[in-house]
């Protein structure tokens, strides 16, 4: 089995997560696609964070009737700093005797610049496959590590932009998967 880890806050999870997924599994092949929501980011978290059995419903919800795609609470139930070795380290564990292939990790382009300051990014580089999702113009140059493209759908979509809409009253519903927005509602996240 060919399996990537799509790693991030889902801060809630959007169309465009969920579209990267699918581009993971329908251009590169890969069997399942795994996305796993952080406890904390490094570096990342700005503002509400949505309790993590949020997330991971939301999430959950998200890939529910999306053949090949799944969700993985390891960084959620681990607690503290969510690394990525970490996390590849345990899927690896997990599904090692039904890998064929380097785990891949999925990183957009906007994080290819700071990759290699990420805890043990030459042991990721060395012993996963990164996947850079990216979106033209690229120029492939422009990332020192081995790494596989794989084109980022146009989706111009953000968790932070959602939040806000919601927050202000504005339009945001067509922008996450439509079981994830019953569930926003229903539960009144980022609304306050």
């Amino acid at each position: 089995m060919k399996l990537a880890m799509l790693g991030g806050s889902f801060n809630p999870v959007h169309n465009g997560h969920v579209a990267l997924a699918r581009a993971v599994r329908d251009q590169l092949g890969y069997d399942r696609v795994v996305l796993v929501p952080a406890n904390i980011s490094p570096g990342k978290q700005t503002g509400y964070v949505a309790e993590g059995k949020h997330r991971l419903a939301m999430l959950r919800l998200a890939v529910s009737v999306d053949p090949g795609l799944c969700t993985d609470d390891c960084e959620l139930a681990r607690g503290g700093v969510s690394w990525s070795i970490d996390t590849l380290r345990y899927l690896s564990e997990r599904y090692g005797k039904d890998l064929t292939a380097p785990i891949g990790l999925i990183i957009g382009q906007d994080l290819a610049a700071s990759f290699g300051n990420w805890k043990e990014a030459a042991v990721i580089a060395r012993d996963y496959t990164l996947l850079l999702a990216v979106r033209p113009p690229w120029k492939d140059e422009t990332f020192s590590f081995p790494h596989v493209t794989v084109e980022n759908p146009p989706i111009a979509v953000s968790s932070s932009a959602i939040r806000s809409a919601i927050h202000s009253g504005g339009p945001w519903r067509s922008l996450v998967p439509e079981p994830v927005g019953r569930y926003i509602e229903e539960h009144g996240l980022y609304a306050s």
